[in-house]
């Protein structure tokens, strides 16, 4: 029930403030809500690659990801997790990682379950998010 309360609470604070319209669902099922920021927003909002939303319903950490880029060069990797790190070490908030498939990305995990969750909260992350990340995607693109 409380997943269901999470993904509603979310989901009408998206139709409130404007912003549902620039999300594709992705999933909306009894395990997960996913959402997808549009191509056209992405572009607008800094051209990630991708920039998502998690609502699971097996845990109560809610995550908001910006996959910045795929490294191409391996030989930039070493560049690219040293400033990663420095990164993570600067944010509390932000974490910094490339995956297996060598997307760069980055993750805010919201944590709220029950009357903890805030879908103004979590939408100010985002978008606080994207503003902090479109920086550091600046930095890792002088690198790439």
């Amino acid at each position: 029930m409380e997943f269901y309360r999470r993904k509603s609470l979310l989901k009408k604070t998206l139709k409130e403030t404007g912003l549902f319209s620039a999300f594709d669902v992705l999933q909306d099922d009894s395990k997960m809500l996913r959402l997808s920021l549009k191509p056209s927003v992405r572009m607008f909002a800094g051209d990630f690659y991708e920039v998502s939303i998690s609502i699971p319903n097996s845990s109560c950490y809610n995550s908001i990801n910006y996959v910045i880029a795929k490294l191409e060069d391996n030989k930039k990797k070493d560049l690219v997790l040293r400033l990663l790190h420095k990164y993570n070490n600067d944010s509390l908030v932000i974490k910094y990682y490339i995956t297996p498939q060598n997307f760069i990305t980055a993750k805010i995990a919201y944590i709220g379950s029950g009357n903890n969750f805030s879908g103004y909260e979590f939408i100010e992350l985002l978008q606080d998010g994207l503003g902090i990340v479109s920086n550091v995607k600046d930095d890792i693109m002088d690198i790439l």
